[in-house]
Order: structure tokens, then C-alpha cells, then sequence
């Protein structure tokens, strides 16, 4: 690869997009990567938009905001996999207004008919459903059309990248990459399974048996999850 105004290292879903805006905006951007965009934890997302563990609060309301409005704008393009489904949070006990409702058009409370057996509380609302594997598809794609190329090799420090600019998107892997003994694993399992007609997302942050959600996609449903701290192993159980 020919010295690059910038170079983004990584290449999930946050690098690929970092790439494609930097190329769209006129940088001379490329992307070196270990592992292709398939291969990340990315294409095994859920993905829905919900800021699930995502601080700070403030900060993340503004961005979490841009978030839903980009990829409201996705959902009118069918090869890109966004998908705009309905869907509810569910609670046992009755719980004030979402900290992000500011981000997301038209979150109402959920009526009693609304609710499953045991629930008492609950917000209805709107939200991105994006098809990974689609998706990923979608960015490598539009990165291609932008002039875009990625070389595929595993590096052992940032300084081996022949770059005006290094924007590190490698996730966990900044741990070693970088040495960022602050970067810790949240595991999440998922099933996938035939979608029976479902159209509804549900989610149940705190659920005691853990966090459980249903995010139903074109053809198929993802049933979560877990999300496990600290938890290295991903072999699933």
C-alpha cells in the first residue's frame, strides 16, 4: 500500500465506516486489517440501535442521535440491510423515561395489553435493525467505490503503518496492539433462527436471568444473549 494521507487499522464495522468517511470526505484513506470485515465480531452482531452499557450518558445521547438519523437514511436503501423495526423495552417494576429518549423519535409508555404476563411497565418505540452481514457487505462496497482498498496483515505496533495518520479502530485488540491494559471483553451469545413472522423486536435489559432479547431480521430472528465481563473464551457454551 502506497503512504496514505491516513490509514484506519481494523476493519469491523466502526474502521470500515471511519475509512468510508475519511475517503468520502477526501482523504486518501486505506485500511490494514488482521482480519476482513466477516471475520469480526461485527457480522455476529444483534444489531439493533440501543446504547446498551454506553457511557457517558450526555455524550453518548449526541452521538447515539446521529446514529438513529444515519441509519434511518440507510433504511430507504434495501442493499444496505437497515431494516426500521417496532418494537418494546420491558420492565417488572415501573421505571421513569429512557435516559436516551432524547435520541429516538416518538418513544411512548407501552400499554397492558402490550405487555407480557409478569411485566408492569414498559416504552414502545422505533429503532434500526441492521443485517451484519449485509451491512459489512454494503460498507466494503461503497469503501471500494470511494477509491478504497484494505490490505489484509496483522501488525505488531502502529508504527508500522506508513501514514501521515493511523486511526486505531481495532477494538479489544488495542490491548496488546497498543497496550491498553484498560480494554476488557463483554461476551455475548446469541441463536439464530428461523424467522416464524415476527416483525416486533422485544428486549429485557434485566431480566435475573440475564439480558434477553428477540431481534427479529429479514429471514431470520437473533435470540439473546449474555454478556459476560471479562470473559475471554469464544467458544460458545
Amino acid at each position: 500500500m502506497a503512504r496514505a494521507d491516513a490509514v484506519v487499522v481494523g476493519c469491523g464495522v466502526i474502521g470500515l465506516t471511519a475509512a468510508i468517511c475519511l475517503r468520502e470526505a477526501g482523504v486518501e484513506a486505506g485500511i490494514v486489517a488482521a482480519r476482513l470485515p466477516h471475520a469480526t465480531t461485527s457480522s455476529v452482531a444483534a444489531a439493533i440501535w440501543y446504547p446498551y452499557k454506553a457511557y457517558p450518558e450526555d455524550s453518548v445521547l449526541s452521538w447515539g442521535s446521529r446514529t438513529f438519523e444515519v441509519f434511518e437514511e440507510l433504511s430507504d436503501t434495501p442493499e444496505s440491510g437497515v431494516l426500521m423495526r417496532e418494537g418494546v423495552e420491558i420492565w417488572r417494576e415501573r421505571v421513569p423515561d429512557p435516559w436516551w429518549a432524547g435520541a429516538v423519535p416518538h418513544v411512548r409508555r407501552c400499554g397492558d395489553d402490550e405487555l407480557p404476563p409478569g411485566y408492569i411497565d414498559g416504552h414502545a418505540f422505533a429503532a434500526p435493525v441492521v443485517e451484519m452481514p449485509v451491512y459489512l457487505t454494503y460498507l466494503m462496497d461503497r469503501f471500494a467505490a470511494a477509491g478504497g482498498s484494505v490490505q489484509q496483515r496483522t501488525l505488531s505496533s502502529l508504527g508500522e503503518v506508513d501514514a501521515r495518520v493511523v486511526v486505531n479502530c481495532v477494538g479489544l485488540g488495542a490491548r496488546d496492539l497498543v497496550d491498553d491494559t484498560s480494554m476488557a471483553p463483554i461476551r455475548g451469545q446469541v441463536v439464530r433462527v428461523r424467522n416464524p413472522g415476527l416483525k416486533r423486536f422485544m428486549l429485557d435489559e434485566e431480566n435475573p436471568e440475564g439480558v434477553t432479547y428477540i431481534v427479529p431480521r429479514s429471514g431470520d430472528c437473533i435470540l439473546g444473549g449474555t454478556a459476560e465481563e471479562g470473559e475471554w473464551d469464544l467458544e460458545p457454551d
